[in-house]
């Protein structure tokens, strides 16, 4: 069980108390509660059950497994049949494309891919740009859970419009500011930020 570190005690008090959960945490199965701090780190373990874990839980392995599940389950890669393709942003055409309206349908979901954002937010971060609204979701989701550590911290998204305005655009915030972009198949837009800015 992951949760952020302000409710950490809450949690482990909550699920210690519930009849139901003391029944099902007897024997020496681990059942890990973790709490994460601002940064998406690891600060604090407890073992409902066993009270006696001493390994290390694989947090980016777990990571992993959990983004995919999550692309697959919510069907995020469309494949194009023999009567049509697709047309990206950079105007490149495609077999396939990634649908983040898929990905980002569930609240808890989307809570949890935030939590999996917080390691790479600068602390300073202010702005994030994005390059779509699609993305809107995902930093309203990071901005609650960075009040959530600091009641001070905030994000605000601005949309650069992806490929359109790229050429023109101003990133005037960029030392307060951290860019996050959508999937993409080929790759393309990271690299044209990367080279152009």
């Amino acid at each position: 069980i992951i949760v952020r570190q302000p409710c950490y005690r809450e949690t482990i008090s909550s699920i210690q108390e519930d009849s139901t959960a003391k029944d099902r945490l007897q024997g020496d199965t681990p059942t890990l509660v973790l709490a994460y701090d601002q940064t998406g780190d690891i600060v604090e373990q407890y073992d409902l059950a066993s009270q006696n874990y001493t390994g290390t839980f694989d947090l980016q392995r777990f990571k992993r497994v959990a983004i995919t599940s999550i692309f697959e389950n919510r069907q995020g890669l469309i494949n194009s049949t023999n009567l049509y393709h697709f047309r990206n942003p950079s105007q490149r055409h495609s077999t396939k494309f990634i649908r983040l309206a898929n990905i980002l349908s569930e609240p808890t979901e989307i809570s949890f891919l935030a939590f999996c954002c917080l390691p790479f937010l600068p602390v300073d971060c202010k702005i994030a740009y994005v390059d779509t609204p699609a993305l809107l979701p995902l930093i309203f989701s990071i901005k609650e859970q960075l009040k959530e550590f600091d009641k001070t911290r905030s994000i605000i998204p601005i949309n650069f419009e992806s490929y359109f305005r790229l050429p023109d655009y101003d990133f005037k915030y960029r030392n307060e500011a951290v860019v996050i972009i959508s999937a993409s198949t080929s790759g393309g837009l990271a690299r044209t930020l990367l080279s152009k800015f």
